[in-house]
């Protein structure tokens, strides 16, 4: 809906308190049509007739009031393009409209569809712009490979976590530290820093000792390194309180 605007500055304008009340009216109808109409303030001289409640007299006085303004074959109102929105303005709403709607039926065709489409998800900003994706999409070939691989029990290859085997923690038997896993260090559980000065080492599995302790349970290791003739283990503070100057290489040897 269009409307003719009627500023209050009018109620004092000298050209409207000059007007009969049929002279105003007339020119009041005339306003109301050009606005309906988009003409952007002009009034043919045939279309007075058609005018509803227009006298066509009143068109002269309206020129004399300095309302109007003779234009070619009529008139023009002269506040109009001060005072009313013009047809481009008009028809720019009119496409605005239109586009909006059409919009809006867009949203409703997607919604429809996501409703009966599982795993569709549909969503739009606040300026329009739409975003859908789907759950499935990517599974079975392509991008979808690695998922397929996660949900197997494949891990990915920068992944740090231990396998089955090496779930419980392995020390080193000569200064504590803890292995990487259970084929680390020599058969007698050192590392490899350890195993070089440990004779038990060579001697082949006969030679393996219990698995170390938990690493809170490992002090610093004492430097005069293991009694046994010819081994040369690091022995801990902890070995040497509980069995004496030996390596954890040779605590089976003192406990029995």
């Amino acid at each position: 809906m269009t409307d003719a605007r009627f500023p209050d500055r009018w109620l004092s304008d000298r050209r409207f308190r000059r007007l009969s009340d049929g002279e105003y009216r007339s020119y009041s109808q005339a306003l109301m049509w050009a606005v309906l109409n988009r003409t952007d303030g002009d009034v043919p001289a045939k279309d007075l007739a058609i005018i509803p409640d227009f006298v066509p007299d009143h068109a002269g006085r309206l020129v004399e009031v300095e309302l109007w303004a003779p234009a070619g074959a009529g008139w023009l109102i002269l506040d109009f393009g001060a005072t009313q929105t013009s047809k481009e303005q008009l028809d720019g709403l009119d496409a605005r409209k239109r586009q909006d709607a059409d919009r809006q039926k867009a949203k409703r065709d997607r919604d429809k569809r996501a409703a009966s489409s599982p795993g569709h998800h549909v969503k739009e900003s606040r300026d329009g712009h739409v975003t859908e994706s789907r759950d499935d999409i990517g599974q079975g070939q392509g991008q979808g490979q690695p998922l397929q691989e996660e949900e197997a029990g494949a891990l990915p290859e920068s992944s740090n976590i231990r396998g089955p085997s090496s779930m419980e923690s392995v020390f080193c038997h000569g200064c504590g530290q803890e292995l990487d896993d259970w084929t680390s260090g020599t058969v007698a559980g050192h590392c490899l820093g350890c195993s070089a000065g440990c004779s038990a080492c060579s001697a082949g599995p006969e030679a393996a000792a219990l698995p170390g302790p938990v690493a809170a349970d490992l002090p610093a290791a004492d430097p005069g390194g293991c009694s046994v003739a010819g081994c040369g283990g690091v022995v801990t503070d902890y070995l040497r309180r509980t069995y004496g100057q030996v390596c954890l290489a040779h605590v089976g040897a003192v406990a029995s």
